[in-house]
Parts: C-alpha cells; structure tokens; sequence
C-alpha cells in the first residue's frame, strides 16, 4: 500500500481504536476535532476508496468498519501509537470496562482464542479439567459462534470463539478504586509439586505491541495443563504495582473479586521484594502478582488445537458467561 496521507492515516487510527461503525459525518466531526479539517465529501470519497481495496466495508446508514485485511493494515501503520503499556488498545478497554464485582455483571475485558469447530467438544473437555485449578482467575468462558465480531476480530466461517476473562480486569477495578496501578511485566512462573516457585523469565510490558503473555503463550514456553493437573509446570502471571500506602484499598479489590470466583492472585504485599527491583521503581511501591487470564486457554494452544490467541481483545458481559460444563451439558 502507498504511503498514507495525513487524512487517511487519522481515518484508520478512528476506525482502529473505536468500536463499532462509524458514518462520515462522524467520522468528519472526529477529525476535526483531531486539527484536520475536511469536509464531509472528501471523508466519503477516502471510505469508497478504502472499501474498494478490501479494508473496510460499509453497513448501510450506520457506518463503516474496518474489514481484516484492514485491521491488519491499521496495525501495521498505526505500530508507533500500539507500542508500550498501557497501549491505547488496552487503556480503552480500561476506561470502558464496566465489571461490578457487587453484582457479578458488567462488560468485562476479554482474552479470545479461535477455534476449528471440530476441536470444540475436546476443547471443553481440556477447560473442564482446569476449571477448579488455583492458576486460572476464572471458569468463566463464553463460546461465539460464525461471523460474530468482538471488536477488530470475527469468527471466521467454520471455527468458535473461545473468551476468558482477562487479567486486566484487576486494573479496571483498582482505578475505580482510585487506586493508580501498573501492569509492569508479566513472567513465566514455575509451579512445583503444587506450590508456587516464582518467575524463570520475565518480559516487560512497556517493550512490546503483544502482549507479554500473549507472546510467551504462543512461544510454547508454558506447560499450563501439566502444572493445573500434575502440579508441576510453567504458567503465565504478572506484575502489578500500586502505591504502598494504598494497601488495604488494594486488597478490598482482591477480595471483592474473590466473592465472584475471580481470583488469580499469587500473593500481596506492601514493600516491593528486592527481587523485582530491576524491573519496576522500588520506591514507596507495592506489589500484586496475578496469574495470567489466558492460562485458562494455554492449553488448546500447548495441545496444538489452535495458534489464535488474542488476549485482552474486547468487552464482554460478565453476566453472559459460565463455566465449561453448561456447555458440555448442551
């Protein structure tokens, strides 16, 4: 693709970072907004020229939406503007993630793997097996089936969608909390004979446009199924900071989840051990290790099942999910 106009690139980044269609007008007033003044027609004339190319397609009067292939574009020029953590990916999520720990509902942030539909049942049956594990943060999951869209991704033709809650919900809670708390770096953590060891690898999160755990769940680096059914194993778990003196207001996050079933957290503290001083600043800081949402859904990826794997990929209703065995049950 040609280089991109300062026109187009503000028109991708729009309909990139925004869910949903979006018209021209609405699309014209965000531009301007943004400094860049065009007029409606111009905004038109640059959305049939982008369906033409296969990037996006238009939904009748409520608007266009980017297509994969355009998906895949805008990651591509976009890259600057998705790197480091918090990306602005993820702080939208974080900003519109609505989860009430009070009332078990809300829309929740999601990890998703796609899945040939013939691996499904069998792909229950792993989930089933870890559903009560300690090293998950949830049983929840929801299945989506064909042509449904979660954000920039949709199911294809003859394959599912798996969602699982997403570590990050812990972040959403911990603002609400007025609690400022940063996701620093996510691990691979030994777990033997059942006990927690600690971190063997550690990858940080302000480095990368995937997310840490993400990478190290494709890499094959984690044995998720043999730590939750063997004892012994690599899962992925993360490092959360929080001010020091917030403490208690932190752990009443914890426990709030903990009453909903979500609860992945290895352990709390107010002092940052001397061990993770490299990797966040040690002053006044303290420190929350949570395992990885997509720990849950490792497995269809360590057992060959499927290689797509997106984590925290959109929002989803809490309410709406439920644990593998009311779908085998169906």
């Amino acid at each position: 693709m040609e280089e991109l106009s300062g026109t187009l690139r503000e028109i991708f980044s729009l309909l990139y970072f925004e869910e949903g269609e979006k018209t021209s007008t609405e699309l014209g007033e965000a531009l301007r907004m943004r400094g860049v003044n065009v007029d409606t027609r111009t905004v038109r004339y640059h959305l049939t020229s982008l369906e033409k190319e296969g990037l996006l397609k238009k939904n009748g009067r409520k608007g266009a939406l980017l297509t994969q292939k355009g998906v895949e574009v805008a990651r591509r020029i976009l890259l600057q503007e998705r790197f480091g953590a918090p990306s602005l990916e993820v702080e939208r999520l974080l900003c519109e993630a609505t989860i009430d720990p009070t009332q078990g509902k809300g829309n929740a942030i999601v990890n998703m793997v796609l899945l040939p539909e013939k691996h499904l049942s069998q792909a229950l049956e792993l989930l089933s097996h870890l559903a009560g594990s300690s090293l998950i943060i949830s049983p929840l999951l929801d299945i989506l089936s064909s042509g449904t869209r979660l954000w920039h991704t949709e199911v294809p033709f003859g394959s599912r969608g798996l969602l699982c809650l997403s570590s990050r919900n812990y972040d959403v809670l911990f603002r609400r909390a007025g609690i400022f708390c940063e996701s620093s770096a996510t691990g691979l953590f030994q777990i033997r004979e059942g006990a927690p060891e600690g971190f063997v690898e550690l990858l940080s999160a302000s480095g990368s446009t995937l997310s840490p755990g993400e990478l190290l769940i494709r890499g094959r680096y984690t044995s998720v199924y043999e730590a939750a059914t063997r004892g012994t194993g690599y899962v992925t778990t993360g490092i959360k900071i929080f001010p020091a003196f917030l403490y208690n207001q932190a752990r009443h996050v914890v426990d709030l989840l903990e009453r909903i079933g979500i609860s992945g957290v290895v352990s709390m503290g107010s002092t940052l051990p001397s061990e993770y001083a490299p990797v966040v600043s040690a002053r006044n800081r303290g420190i929350c290790l949570v395992h990885g949402g997509a720990n849950y859904v490792a497995p269809l990826v360590e057992k060959g099942l499927t290689e797509e794997l997106s984590i925290a990929s959109g929002l989803y209703p809490l309410e709406n999910m439920a644990p593998p065995e009311t779908f085998l049950r169906r």
